[in-house]
């Protein structure tokens, strides 16, 4: 009689066994069809669906089915955590999976059918021995650096995975030392502690697909929300970058064009003598339209950059080159101020469209000679700064930056104009219309205050590869 009560118990939790991960599959089923997915949830379905298959092959064999059934039951569960630690692998990596784990399995089933029908103590250290190594690695890989955040549903993924590896060393572990576990071989049956650790690890199986997607679904919303946040960022930029744009246009442009059409209104088509004797006066009118012009056209260059419609072509090109074709396009400027520029020594080969990089080159010259006091310097030097960029510095001897001119400088509309040492005017575009070429050249733009007076700024390109024999 007692033997019947335990017979029944232990079908009974062999029946519950196969019940909870048949049911396990159907809810992992549902939810993909539903299209509640993630990275590996197919490789996750077929480990679930082979672990299924390998339940009911043990309970059929306990049923009496024969004891070869027990050999592909035994390798379909084997496939089943290859498959679950692949689904894992996707989910937590972008590496590719090693494919020589699933070598394990026709291994095993050689192995199996090398032994004897009595070697029953050798399959059950090998096979447990197996699902051991491959759950312990499967739950390496959920727990190895968690996402913060996730720690906890971590864990409980890893836990269903903990449980079997525990379950299979303790098994293995009293096979090898002469303590032959109740076996279907010799028994029709488990011990019903290894089939209620086996119900209680397919609760986590269980949820382990909901937990994976729910973290998934909760990954993509962050990240949705980050872009919406940026894109807001970006949208108020765009808005104060506009509002700065309108006063510069207001202000900077109306008030020169509007003075110029007044002045040859009434001072020049009206003027009923020679014009020779308004010479000078033609002269200031030149320079304020020069200087409308000079805005109209960093504008809009600045504007093309911004939006994204400038097409520049990086190639490699020699930065002393660079440097010299600027030097002759300020020559003029520098000479009108009695400056001398120091070219620099050494070159080195950078990444860069070669016209966008003489404007910036030109542009910071044009800057150093403009705040600089008549029979001064300016250097410029060619250096490798960080891992694989060079860079070309500007140094004058003027009248400085101040922390808030820095800060504000590269801003269109936001710069603190300040006039050069002969009154010279800027416009409030020029720099960020070279910030804007530099970024988009892959390199940077900064600027800042030297000790004793005078100003640096620093233009940094990639290097290209042919440069790495250059000298600088």
């Amino acid at each position: 009689m007692r033997s019947a009560v335990l017979n029944l118990d232990i079908y009974t939790l062999i029946l519950v066994q196969v019940l909870v991960y048949a049911g396990s599959l159907g809810f992992s089923l549902v939810l993909f069809f539903t299209r509640t997915t993630f990275p590996g949830a197919k490789q996750w379905l077929c480990g679930q669906g082979l672990l299924a298959l390998g339940i009911i092959g043990v309970a059929a064999q306990s049923f009496g089915f024969p004891y070869v059934t027990l050999a592909f039951a035994n390798t379909a569960l084997l496939g089943s955590s290859i498959l679950l630690g692949h689904g894992l692998w996707r989910f937590r990596s972008n590496r590719p999976f090693p494919l020589a784990v699933y070598a394990l399995l026709p291994l095993a089933l050689i192995l199996w059918f090398l032994f004897e029908d009595r070697a029953v103590v050798s399959r059950i250290i090998i096979f447990s021995g197996f699902l051991t190594l491959i759950s312990a690695w499967d739950a390496s890989i959920v727990l190895r650096k968690p996402k913060p955040g996730y720690e906890t549903a971590s864990f409980l993924t890893a836990a269903y995975f903990i449980l079997v590896s525990l379950g299979s060393a303790l098994r293995a572990g009293s096979a090898f030392f002469g303590d032959t576990p109740i076996n279907i071989y010799e028994e029709g049956r488990m011990s019903a502690a290894m089939y209620l650790l086996a119900i209680l690890a397919a609760f986590f199986n269980l949820f382990g697909y909901f937990i994976m997607s729910a973290v998934r679904s909760e990954m993509d919303l962050k990240a949705a929300n980050t872009a919406v946040r940026e894109r807001n960022k970006s949208l108020l930029q765009v808005v104060s970058m506009k509002d700065s744009l309108i006063s510069v246009l207001g202000h900077d442009l109306r008030a020169p064009i509007s003075s110029a059409a007044r002045y040859t209104r009434h001072q020049l088509l009206e003027y009923p003598g020679d014009l020779n004797e308004k010479r000078e006066s033609v002269e200031t009118l030149a320079q304020g339209l020069e200087h409308a012009s000079s805005l109209l056209e960093n504008l809009v260059q600045w504007a093309r950059s911004a939006s994204g419609k400038l097409e520049l072509n990086p190639e490699p090109a020699s930065l002393a080159s660079l440097c010299s074709q600027a030097m002759v396009d300020v020559a003029a400027m520098a000479t009108a101020k009695s400056l001398a520029i120091v070219p620099p020594d050494g070159d080195l080969h950078v990444l860069a469209d070669p016209r966008a990089a003489v404007t910036v080159l030109r542009n910071l010259l044009s800057n150093a000679i403009k705040y600089s006091q008549p029979g001064g310097s300016i250097r410029m030097g060619i250096q490798r700064t960080r891992l694989g960029y060079a860079s070309v510095t500007v140094d004058d001897e003027g009248v400085g930056l101040k922390p808030d001119q820095i800060q504000r400088m590269f801003q269109p509309g936001r710069t603190i104009l300040t006039l050069g040492t002969n009154g010279e005017q800027g416009t409030g575009l020029g720099l960020a219309m070279c910030k804007s070429f530099m970024e988009t050249m892959g390199g940077t733009l900064n600027a800042l205050s030297l000790p004793d007076k005078g100003a640096r700024f620093t233009a940094e390109f990639p290097i290209a590869e042919t440069s790495t024999g250059d000298q600088a």
